[in-house]
């Protein structure tokens, strides 16, 4: 499948307008309450991030048959590369959190086993 170059261009377009959208979602003003406050701003932002990355996949697949070197075939391969990047930023974020976790959860482990003083004498009675 080979695209125009107007239809790579309007690609390019939106791809880019996708990209914005996620950035204004992660700055709307959170709703809901308790565990799920805010989640609306996660889920626009990965929403229009998912939007995006379908629309880097078809650019990619449609500029493959232009020559390599040329411009087009550049900034239509661009989406797809800051799509892997994005997705490679976001499992790394994931692996911080649940690695600190456990880190943290060790640690608080260790200090209350260091808190514990074992029973060498019997409780007094009332």
């Amino acid at each position: 499948m080979r695209l125009s170059r107007s239809s790579i261009l309007i690609l390019l377009a939106l791809w880019v307008a996708a990209m914005v959208l996620s950035g204004l979602a992660l700055m709307a003003d959170p709703t809901g309450d308790g565990f799920t406050r805010g989640l609306n701003r996660i889920m626009g932002f990965l929403s229009w991030q998912a939007a995006g990355m379908i629309l880097a996949l078809g650019l990619w697949i449609g500029v493959r048959p232009l020559p390599r070197g040329e411009l087009l075939r550049w900034l239509g391969r661009a989406p797809g590369w800051w799509a892997m990047g994005v997705a490679a930023l976001v499992v790394l974020w994931i692996a911080v959190g649940v690695i600190g976790s456990q880190i943290g959860q060790s640690r608080a482990l260790d200090t209350e086993q260091q808190q514990r003083q074992p029973v060498t004498a019997p409780a007094s009675e009332y």
